[in-house]
């Protein structure tokens, strides 16, 4: 969407209203073209082998029915709407039509029931999930989440409970919990306003710093000393995709390289795994020595 996009360089609020005036002018479906229409995607979504022009049809219908109820997908975030933390509505939008794609592909017409009915579901949970995933600096997975939030309410009915006793009641493995309420934590956003406890300690920004006038080498020292523990082939993987003043593309790197597009990309997901998993410790070290300094 072009015009998203553009709009979205004056604002967010701007680019929420352009986006409305878009998808307002998409005519709505009857319940009569929801059957037909669902009718042409399920035969499509069905076939052992579709063809061709059951593809076509079948395209040309999942598309038609994915637009009429684009304002579907916006009435649902705004009703779901809680505002974690970095999410923007045009982003939580975005999650949501997602969720209103799977739900015309496993639309069944046959039921009885109108498509808005069966598709507010799908849309609520993708945009549920959107705004747990896009509210963390880190994602965590959804069966992590899930099981920290269950640790989580038991000790608050009972804060004196082991682990042990938490992991026999949710059966799962005591290290298992461990884990899970250390990858909880670490993925945990908090503001750098947020106070300190009192009016004369100020914001936790104010206790960060030591005073001295940062340099962009010391902002990023964190980061250099990371790229450092990985292999040359993969440092230097990572310096052409991605610094300088614009990204080169795998293939750019690739012929660059005299390496394979594959190559390069297997290199790039291992040295971002490498890199993060000697990032997170370190940062919460330099976290952990600033406020004890």
């Amino acid at each position: 969407m072009d015009d998203r996009h553009a709009a979205a360089r004056t604002g967010p609020e701007e680019a929420v209203q352009a986006y409305l005036k878009q998808i307002a002018t998409i005519p709505l479906l009857t319940a009569a073209e929801e059957v037909h229409l669902g009718t042409i995607v399920r035969r499509w979504r069905l076939a052992a082998t579709p063809t061709a022009a059951e593809v076509r049809s079948g395209r040309r219908a999942l598309d038609r029915m994915v637009r009429a109820n684009l304002r579907l997908v916006v009435s649902v975030c705004k009703h779901e709407a809680r505002q974690p933390a970095g999410v923007d509505l045009l982003d939580l939008i975005q999650v949501g039509n997602i969720g209103l794609i799977r739900a015309v592909e496993r639309f069944d017409p046959t039921r009885g029931y109108r498509f808005s009915t069966y598709a507010y579901w799908w849309i609520r949970q993708a945009v549920r999930r959107g705004q747990s995933e896009l509210g963390q600096v880190l994602r965590v997975p959804e069966s992590i989440r899930k099981l920290a939030r269950d640790v989580q309410t038991l000790r608050q009915n009972d804060p004196d409970r082991s682990l042990e006793a938490l992991a026999r009641q949710l059966g799962a493995p005591p290290s298992r919990l461990a884990y899970v309420l250390e990858v909880s934590e670490s993925a945990r956003v908090i503001s750098l306003d947020q106070s300190t406890g009192s009016e004369e300690e100020g914001a936790l920004v104010d206790r960060l710093s030591d005073g001295r006038v940062p340099r962009v080498h010391d902002d990023y020292s964190w980061l250099h000393q990371g790229l450092a523990l990985l292999p040359d082939q993969a440092r230097r993987v990572l310096a052409l995709r991605y610094g300088g003043d614009g990204l080169r593309s795998l293939s750019q790197v690739a012929e660059r390289m005299g390496l394979t597009k594959s190559t390069v990309q297997g290199l790039e997901q291992r040295a971002l795994r490498d890199l993060r998993g000697s990032l997170h410790p370190n940062l919460r070290r330099l976290m952990r020595d600033s406020l004890s300094a």
